[in-house]
Parts: structure tokens; C-alpha cells; sequence
């Protein structure tokens, strides 16, 4: 629209040629609206005495004529929830003096609830509703009844936490998730109590003020008591505005008695630290893992730079040497001492960006919900773990191996929430991990444990020698080589058991999964045999569809029926007792062998302890994806791909998701395109596929719907949706999902099917 060239905006001029907002910002509710991010928002603008005029729908005019003097220094904007505790909780307003006030209130849900009849809600009580002068309600309450509360305080680079206590005997744990905004803050608490016992959550600030009740809470039958606070939700104790107050401070649970006398009902708040695992909050684990392989290539390739520039040369030899994160990232110069005590110039450009630059207290960096520690060798091998700032390193560094030898550690936060596996990295650039628990938390990985992805025959501290890959650590673990892969293929073969001689046994079965993930591959072999000599012992082998190759992976024991169950499987997942089976311990690959898919088409024999062929089955050849139908043999291809906005700042998201599966029974095809608009306003998308020489293939309409303008497009082959042309057709292309005017919202390449 043009600017108004009257006091009703019945008029308009020409429009900026360069507009101060998204485009975005004039689509407009019936009611003349704009919802963004699950929240309505509308600007007001003073008109006859200061009473509030809300902005209309397109070229309507307003309902009254605006005071053109007032509206030079005076404007308004409130900003509520589509659908109140769904969308958000809080209401928020602000003006021309850029503060911005809050409250929770209910009544505040979906269209219609702001404009001139509340104009004046958030201002200071004692003047009329309608009129939006005088000063703004600052943890006072409003026109409108209720308190208002400033949200703005100083900028906070990241979410904080505060916590104390144990899961056994007691504890809480705060949350400050966007700070600078005060967008969410949470509270949880938990206690042992007698069962029954109603409970009163306490907390006071260090100076004793404020002190205020965030309410009470009855201990479960088995005396549990656990609180939740969520600012989002639920509304603050009169006086408090932020849980931040509260650091330093006390909480106390008071009432009822404790089940034994150690257990504490008083806990000192501690000091907010940055809360470590906030950039992966709600994240799937697999998600995280993905990310966190990523991140350890992208630390190879910079390792790489900086060798290869010979920025840091100790020795004066003319070869590079490799660096640490605080050299990588620019945060302190490059050393030039062995101990590294002394630093030249900082690298400019970096080649690492600046957080890897920002460590904790054991000097480990934290990312995606992982800690990462590099390690450079000593003398002899030694492994020198990196300290922060321009501190000196615990030993000296051989300048020569610093040129040919590095590795890097990256284990979870916390085992279980923010990721499962630890991950190795060095100078070869291949990838291996573990599953093991042992590893989480800051401070696991220390000097003495330098070499623990290594193999054994070498000291447990030096970072020299080959890496564990699919065998035992020095550590005692196993390490697994990590894949590099862009997508997901699962291949499944099963087959029967026949004979292999005279010896008498009835028809059994076998299954074979390779499951190769982007980051990680599981595979299984499970056979279950019938009729086999009782209380006997067998083995079981696979051979290659030639002939040369013949590998032993485990024994299989029978019970007295001549009933028998093997499981191989990698990642150990089946190493328990179930029924009268016991699953072996088999979850090493035998010597020489790193997949099952290298004997698909040959032979999988089972052999009794003489080595003669009790059973012999014929392994199915790999299915493939776009070929035709093998039978008793399956394959599962998965890619997807994110979908970005077209515009710079913009919030839109969308994701690509792409499968196929080709299985005995038939092929089939399916695409799921969903995005993300947070704009309740946002009418029909159009999904188009853009291919050489512009040539356009539209695939279908997505409806975005809910708060937060969530919609997808679903086609399933097996359904009567066929993808146009099919999935691979589409390989390497554009996708774009284009609004009703034909402007691209979000936009990304569809994934590679092979």
C-alpha cells in the first residue's frame, strides 16, 4: 500500500520503494491483523484526545480520523496469542519508547481482542481504557486489570541454567531459555516426602527480597513430590518478574517430613552458567549425532588449512605443524614455543568460527549438545591436551609429530539426552565412535585417556599408532568406523535352511539387516533353527557368492528340543537372556570382514563341531532402489533435505522427505514437502519442481493450518498420489513452495536418489 495522505488513511500516496518490513507485514486478518509466529499483532495510532485508532485491512479507511500532531510522537503495538497457552501465554505491548511490557492473561486469545475499545490496557491505571497516553504499566497493573511487567534486560548470549541437588534425594533445576527476552523460564523441583504431604516451593533472593511462593505441590503414594513452574503457562508470584532474581538465593520446600534425615529440604540457588545443551533442545539424538560427525569433518578440513599455510612452525623446518581450537578460531596467536606459552599473530581470517574459541573450566569447547578436546603430541607420542587462553600447554610439544599427528574427542553432555555415542577424529580424517556411557560429561576425557580410540598394544596415553576401527580401543571399548553418508539405505534378506547332509534337521530360517544410517550402520544376523541334535553346539558361517570368502560369526546352542536362536548384531542391542534362549555375545565382526552385505547371494551355512553342513540356506542378492523386485530381499532408501527461506531474516522452515522401498510384494514411492509460515493469514502454497532451463514441474498445494501455519504435501505411490515422473526424476532439483502471488517462501535441492 501506498502511505496515507489523509487523517483516515482513505487516501494513499505511493509506496516506499524500499519497505522497513517483510512484505509479510501486509497480509492482513479480517479484522486487521497481522499474525506472525502464532501471535496477532496491531498497530494503534492516537486519534481525537489521544483515544486509539487500530490500523484496517488494505486501503480501508480508519473508523476515525487519526490526530496528525499526536501521532508524531505517539504509537502502539500489542502482540497476543493466536491460541492461548498453544501459541504462547504472554501478552506483550510496546511503543514509541522502544520498552516492552507483558502479562498473562487467558482472555487475550485469537482475533479481535485489541483494538480501540482496549487501546490503553497496558498503561498505567487511572486513565480511560480507550486512550493510549500516559506512561506504560511497568510492574504495576494496567487499565485492564492485570500486571504488566517489563521483558527487556540485558543482552544474554545464551540460555541459561541453575541446578543443584541429586535425581535420588532431591533437587531443582532452572531454566532461562532466551533471556535477553525472557521468552520462557522454567522451574522444577523434586523431593522425597512422606506420601500425602502437601508441600509449599519457596524461593528468596540472597538479599532476603523477594520471597515468594510459586505455589504447592502433594507427594504421590510413594512419597514423590515433583513441581512445574513454565513461565509460558503459568503466571509469576506478585513482586517477581524473573526467576534470575533469585540466583544466589535459597529454595526450601516446606511441609511434610522428609523419609530419612539426610535428605535436604533446602538447596543455595547457585550462580546462572550458559546452559550447554540449549542449541539442542527437542532434538532427536540421531539428529545431534549427525550434526556433531559434521562438525568433526569441518574441524579436519580447518586442521588441514592450517597445516598446509605453515602459519605455526616451531622448529623453523618449513612444515607446518597442527593447531588447537584457540589458534584455529583466532581467539589468542598462534604459538611459537613448544609449550605454546608464547604466541605470534592471531589468524585472520580464522578458520574456525569464534565459539570454538570460548571454553569451560576442564578447557573443552561445547557444541550441539557435545563437548570437543583436541590433543597434540608430546614426546614420544604423549597425548597434550588443549588449555585455554594463552595459558602453557601441561608438557611440550614434539614439533616434529605435531606435523604429522592430532586427534580430537567429541563425547555427549550428557549420555542418554543430548547424545549416546563418542566420536575420534585425526589427521587420516576417518571417523570412529563408541556406545558406551562411560564417556559423559565435562572432564572424561583427560591426559591418561589420550589414546583410547587407538588400538590396543600401545600406551593408553599416547595419540601414535593405528586407530580402533571395528575392534578394541585402548580404552576396552570397541570403535566403530562412522560413514559419511547423505542418506539412508536399510536392506533386509531372508531366507530358509534346508539340509546341508543326512544328519537330521528340518527346515529353519534366517534374516540378514544392514541398516546404513548417515552416521552409523547397524547390521544383524539372526537364525533360528529346528530339530537339531539337543544340547548341541553348532556355528554358524556366511560364504561369498564366489566362493573365496567364508567367515565364522559365532556358535549357536541348542536345548533339549533341538530348538537353537542366534543373534549377531553390531551394536550389541540383543547381549541379553530371553526365554530359554541366551543370546551370544556376538557383536564383533570376524577378522576381515566390516559388512554383511559382501555375502549377499551367497550362502549362510550352519556347522556342527565336526565342521559338517547341518544347514544351508541361499542369501538373497541386495534389492536395489529402481530395480526390479528380488525375492525374499528389501530395500528401504530415506533422504531428506531443509527447505530455507527465500528472504534474509525471514522464520519460515520446511524439510523435504523422501522414500522408497522395493520389496517382494512391490514397490513404493512416497514425498513429504512440509514447511512452517508461523502466519495464520498464509492462504494456498504451490509446490514446484524447477529443472534445466527453467522447465517447471508442479507437484502439488500445501493449506498451511494452526497457530503456527504448519501444512505438508503428502504423495504416496501406494496411495492413488503418485510422485510426478517419480523420486528420481526429481533428483538435484529446485524445489520451491511459492505463495498466492507467486513469491517464493521457502526453497532447497531435493535430495540424490540412488
Amino acid at each position: 500500500m501506498g502511505v496515507r495522505s489523509d487523517s483516515i488513511g482513505r487516501t494513499q500516496g505511493d509506496p516506499r520503494a524500499a519497505p522497513l518490513l517483510s512484505r509479510k507485514f501486509s497480509r492482513f486478518t479480517s479484522r486487521g491483523e497481522v499474525s506472525r509466529a502464532g501471535y496477532l499483532f496491531h498497530v494503534l495510532l492516537p486519534g481525537r484526545a489521544g483515544f486509539g485508532v487500530h490500523e484496517s485491512r488494505g486501503s480501508t479507511s480508519f473508523f476515525a480520523a487519526i490526530d496528525s500532531e499526536l501521532a508524531e510522537t505517539a504509537w502502539g503495538c500489542y502482540a497476543w496469542p493466536v491460541r492461548h497457552g498453544v501459541s504462547g501465554a504472554r501478552t506483550f505491548f510496546t511503543n514509541q519508547t522502544g520498552d516492552v511490557v507483558a502479562t498473562n492473561d487467558a482472555r487475550y486469545s485469537g482475533p479481535g481482542k485489541f483494538g480501540t475499545v482496549h487501546a490503553g490496557a497496558a498503561f498505567v491505571a487511572g486513565g480511560e481504557i480507550r486512550r493510549m497516553t500516559g506512561q506504560i504499566a511497568t510492574g504495576t497493573r494496567g487499565r485492564d486489570g492485570n500486571v504488566w511487567r517489563l521483558t527487556s534486560g540485558p543482552r544474554i548470549p545464551a540460555d541459561l541454567r541453575s541446578e543443584a541437588g541429586s535425581h535420588e534425594y532431591g533437587g531443582f533445576s532452572i531454566v532461562l531459555q532466551r533471556p535477553s527476552f525472557r521468552a520462557r523460564e522454567t522451574l522444577s523441583v523434586w523431593a522425597s516426602r512422606d506420601p500425602g504431604s502437601v508441600c509449599e516451593i519457596l524461593l528468596t533472593a540472597r538479599s532476603g527480597s523477594p520471597s515468594a511462593s510459586f505455589g504447592f505441590v502433594t507427594a504421590n503414594v510413594f512419597g514423590r513430590l515433583e513441581f512445574q513452574f513454565d513461565s509460558r503457562v503459568d503466571t509469576y508470584p506478585d513482586g517477581v518478574t524473573t526467576l534470575a532474581d533469585f540466583a544466589t538465593g535459597r529454595l526450601t520446600v516446606t511441609g511434610g517430613s522428609n523419609f530419612y534425615w539426610w535428605q535436604p529440604g533446602e538447596w543455595r540457588i547457585p550462580p546462572f552458567v550458559p546452559d550447554p545443551s540449549a542449541d539442542v533442545r527437542g532434538k532427536p539424538i540421531d539428529e545431534i549425532e549427525e550434526t556433531v560427525v559434521a562438525t568433526l569433518r569441518e574441524i579436519a578440513v580447518a586442521q588441514a588449512r592450517f597445516k598446509a599455510s605453515s602459519v605455526c612452525d616451531v622448529d623453523e623446518d618449513g612444515i607446518g605443524e597442527f593447531g588447537l581450537f584457540r589458534e584455529l578460531s583466532g581467539a589468542v596467536g598462534v604459538r611459537d614455543w613448544m609449550s605454546a606459552s608464547t604466541q605470534g599473530s592471531v589468524l585472520n581470517p580464522p578458520h574456525l568460527p569464534r565459539q570454538f574459541g570460548v571454553f569451560n573450566a576442564n578447557h573443552e569447547v561445547s557444541r550441539s549438545g557435545y563437548l570437543f578436546h583436541i590433543i597434540l603430541p608430546g614426546a614420544g607420542g604423549i597425548g597434550v591436551l588443549e588449555i585455554s587462553g594463552t595459558q602453557a600447554l601441561a608438557a611440550y610439544l614434539d614439533t616434529d609429530l605435531a606435523e604429522t599427528t592430532w586427534c580430537c574427542y567429541a563425547w555427549p553432555i550428557e549420555t542418554g539426552r543430548t547424545g549416546t555415542r563418542t566420536f575420534f577424529i585425526n589427521q587420516t580424517g576417518d571417523i570412529v565412535g563408541c556406545d558406551n556411557g562411560l564417556y559423559s560429561g565435562t572432564g572424561d576425557f583427560t591426559a591418561s585417556s589420550a589414546g583410547s580410540a587407538f588400538r590396543t598394544g600401545g600406551a593408553l596415553t599416547n595419540i601414535t599408532g593405528q586407530v580402533a576401527v571395528g575392534t578394541l580401543g585402548r580404552d576396552g571399548i570397541t570403535w566403530r568406523a562412522v560413514p559419511n553418508r547423505p542418506d539412508e539405505h536399510a536392506y533386509a534378506s531372508h531366507g530358509q535352511l534346508a539340509p546341508g547332509s543326512t544328519f537330521g534337521a528340518a527346515a529353519s530360517e534366517f534374516t540378514v539387516v544392514s541398516d546404513q544410517r548417515p552416521a552409523e550402520t547397524n547390521e544383524s544376523l539372526v537364525v533360528r533353527v529346528e530339530e537339531l541334535s539337543p544340547d548341541a553346539t553348532a556355528s554358524v558361517w556366511l560364504v561369498s557368492a564366489a566362493g573365496d570368502t567364508a567367515a565364522r560369526f559365532g556358535s549357536l546352542a541348542t536345548v533339549r528340543a533341538g530348538r537353537g536362536l542366534f543373534v549377531f548384531d553390531v551394536s550389541g542391542a540383543y547381549r541379553f537372556w530371553h526365554g530359554r534362549y541366551r543370546y551370544p555375545d556376538a557383536f564383533r565382526y570376524p577378522p576381515g570382514i566390516d559388512t554383511v552385505t559382501a555375502f549377499a547371494g551367497g550362502t549362510l551355512e550352519v556347522r556342527d563341531a565336526a565342521g559338517v553342513v547341518v544347514l544351508r540356506g541361499a542369501i538373497p542378492p541386495l534389492a536395489t532402489v529402481g530395480g526390479p523386485a528380488v525375492p525374499g530381499s528389501s530395500v528401504m532408501f530415506r533422504a531428506k533435505a531443509n527447505l530455507d527461506p527465500a528472504a534474509p531474516r525471514e522464520i519460515e522452515s520446511g524439510r523435504i522427505d523422501v522414500g522408497v522401498t522395493n520389496e517382494p510384494g512391490g514397490a513404493r514411492e512416497t514425498l513429504r514437502i512440509s514447511v512452517t509460515t508461523f502466519d495464520v493469514a498464509e492462504g494456498r502454497l504451490d509446490v514446484v519442481a524447477i529443472g534445466p532451463g527453467g522447465a517447471e514441474t508442479p507437484l502439488g498445494s500445501i493449506v498451511p493450518h494452526g497457530f503456527d501455519g504448519a501444512g505438508a504435501l503428502d504423495l504416496d505411490s501406494r496411495r492413488g498420489r503418485p510422485v510426478p515422473g517419480g523420486v528420481a526424476s526429481l533428483s538435484g532439483l529446485r524445489i520451491e513452495v511459492r505463495s498466492r502471488t507467486g513469491d517464493v517462501v521457502v526453497a532447497g535441492m531435493f535430495p540424490i536418489v540412488r
